[in-house]
């Protein structure tokens, strides 16, 4: 289907609510499936971004994270607080996706290709 399922854990305390390492999370699949479109000419100059929400259609991801002194907001722990997991999962996140989107591997090929073609054809 085209529902977005995303779980999230932070030192495997489930985040029902998400937290700052969703939205680093989130952000970055954005932002470098847009480099990505933009880079290969799938996405012209004059046209719009890709939006977070077709970006994400369809995916299911984890999202966990272990972190020393995790700051959760609300004593129910639904919800991690800590500002430096945005940056840090941000930057996995963009390292990884656009190796993998950009990958020169036979294997790995015809699959990266398929994602941003998919994403343009939603446009």
């Amino acid at each position: 289907g085209y529902d977005t399922a995303v779980r999230s854990f932070v030192n495997i305390i489930a985040t029902p609510k998400g937290g700052t390492h969703v939205t680093g999370f989130e952000r970055s699949v954005t932002r470098t499936v847009n480099e990505v479109l933009r880079s290969t000419k799938l996405l012209r100059v004059a046209e719009d971004d890709v939006v977070k929400d077709d970006a994400l259609e369809g995916l299911t991801a984890v999202v966990t994270v272990r972190l020393a002194e995790p700051q959760f907001e609300g004593q129910t722990k639904e919800v991690l607080g800590t500002a430096a997991a945005n940056r840090i999962v941000a930057g996995v996140v963009a390292k990884e996706l656009k190796e993998f989107l950009t990958s020169g591997k036979r294997d790995a090929k015809a699959q990266a290709r398929a994602v941003p073609q998919s994403l343009r054809l939603l446009r």
